[in-house]
């Protein structure tokens, strides 16, 4: 199994980039370039390069819209060291990105957006449950941070308006909930970027995808 080292060693510094903050390869041990995070060379997957992408979205307030992703925030095709196992999921917050691993150094890349939980969340963890449309309940910490939560202290049912998107990976370590989730959101517009609260959000579409790829017991590992 590929270390945390071989995978981030050589990162430095960069110019700012909307998806991922420094436009910097990631390289394997042996100094060679193996990965990089904006990857412009790389197909979108799935889609053709003329074409475009959006995210629907709505509010409680019943305001509805869609929302064009950027292109370099496509979910892409990408490669990676050759030891990294297939199967797995990376989350890498420098870069605001999630990997899932293909196996024979590549990975598909899918931007992110990560709230103050899920940048304190790092090692390894597993998928412990999924949800489909999941319910939605803040906790105490993101209602101090945000008091304009306290109207969802009872919940919020699963559907578009939901914060938690349309899929969730629940994180789990020794058996135990940790509280960190991988997720979709119904802000698409602050993926590629750190927010005041929350765990490891993704586009819906992006969420969809992995979540059919990852089952119960996949193996997490942030850094």
């Amino acid at each position: 199994m590929a270390s945390r080292r071989s995978v981030l060693a050589g990162i430095g510094s960069g110019p700012g980039a909307a998806l991922v903050g420094a436009a910097v390869p990631l390289r394997a041990q042996d100094g060679s370039a193996v990965f990089d995070p904006l990857a412009t060379g790389s197909e979108p997957w799935r889609l053709q390069e003329g074409q475009h992408l959006g995210e629907r979205w709505v509010n409680d307030s019943g305001e509805r819209g869609l929302y064009q992703v950027p292109h370099e925030q496509r979910t892409r095709e990408v490669i990676v060291p050759d030891e990294v196992e297939a199967g797995q999921i990376h989350v890498i917050a420098r870069y605001n990105l999630v990997l899932w691993t293909l196996g024979g150094g590549k990975a598909i890349r899918y931007a992110a957006a990560l709230g103050v939980e899920g940048r304190q969340f790092s090692g390894e963890a597993r998928v412990g449950r999924k949800e489909e449309w999941p319910a939605w309940t803040p906790s105490a910490n993101m209602i101090r941070r945000e008091p304009a939560y306290a109207k969802y202290a009872g919940g919020v049912e699963g559907g578009l308006g939901n914060p938690l998107g349309a899929r969730a990976l629940y994180l789990h370590r020794g058996g135990r909930d940790t509280r960190y989730r991988i997720h979709g959101t119904s802000q698409p517009w602050t993926i590629g970027q750190n927010v005041s609260s929350g765990c490891i959000r993704l586009y819906n579409h992006a969420i969809l995808d992995l979540y059919e790829r990852a089952g119960i017991g996949t193996k997490v590992i942030a850094y």
